[in-house]
């Protein structure tokens, strides 16, 4: 596992990890076939993409002399994150949405969000809300704030 993510998201990423394996839900989103995850992240305004994900996931074949298996690549962008819950916490506020996560626990989601997409590539975009539900249902239960 490659934490390669930029200065306070590569501390978001790695209390993100440390959420999920406290709330159980490590194991079940790493698959015995993945053998690399690389987890990267994208600063500043001017490269948050226009179709406006908070994070992308893509899965490929890896070998190397140790052995073989899947690469699970995982690009955050962190103020299309912020972005998005600062507009989740106005719905909120203006009684149109639930209460949405805290930060910390949005980061864990999203990162279980990408991970399902890497365990289950065919099932795309539904399988990997899925995910981030049960992530953070997860991590409520888990008392994480």
């Amino acid at each position: 596992m490659f934490n390669n993510a930029f200065d306070r998201s590569h501390r978001r990423v790695a209390r993100a990890i440390r959420d999920l394996k406290t709330a159980g839900m490590w194991k079940k989103l790493i698959s015995e076939r993945l053998y690399v995850l690389e987890i990267q992240s994208r600063e500043g305004v001017a490269r948050v993409p226009d179709d406006k994900h908070l994070a992308d996931a893509t899965l490929q074949g890896y070998i190397d002399d140790e052995g073989s298996g899947g690469r699970c690549y995982i690009l955050f962008y962190p103020v299309a994150i912020e972005r998005d819950l600062a507009v989740q916490q106005k719905g909120f506020e203006l009684g149109f949405w639930d209460q949405p996560p805290s930060l910390r626990q949005f980061w864990a989601g999203v990162l279980g969000h990408e991970l399902g997409h890497c365990l289950d590539w065919d099932g795309g975009e539904t399988v990997a809300e899925k995910w981030e539900a049960r992530t953070l249902e997860a991590l409520r239960a888990a008392g994480i704030p």
